[in-house]
């Protein structure tokens, strides 16, 4: 069971990703949880969610992303060296 780390409290629920950089991190599971009662947002690290990280779809969406990132870096220094 998930609970808050400021007030204990387990009225928590999944909190909305607010910028670019929370996005990545959500592929590289990173989930943003936010408490009901005292209102903290913050990542809360279960031994479930460890495991989910072996699920092989997950494991897609790192290759994928991984991959784009390269050719974006490839795409941006070869117009860079013309």
């Amino acid at each position: 069971m998930k609970q808050c780390l400021r007030c204990s409290s387990v009225n928590i629920r999944r909190s909305h990703t607010r910028n670019l950089s929370e996005r990545i991190l959500k592929l590289f599971f990173r989930k943003y949880y936010r408490c009901i009662d005292c209102d903290w947002r913050g990542i809360i690290k279960t031994k479930a969610s460890f495991t989910r990280c072996y699920a092989k779809e997950y494991i897609f969406l790192q290759i994928i992303a991984v991959i784009i990132i390269i050719i974006i870096i490839y795409l941006i220094i070869s117009f860079l060296c013309k």
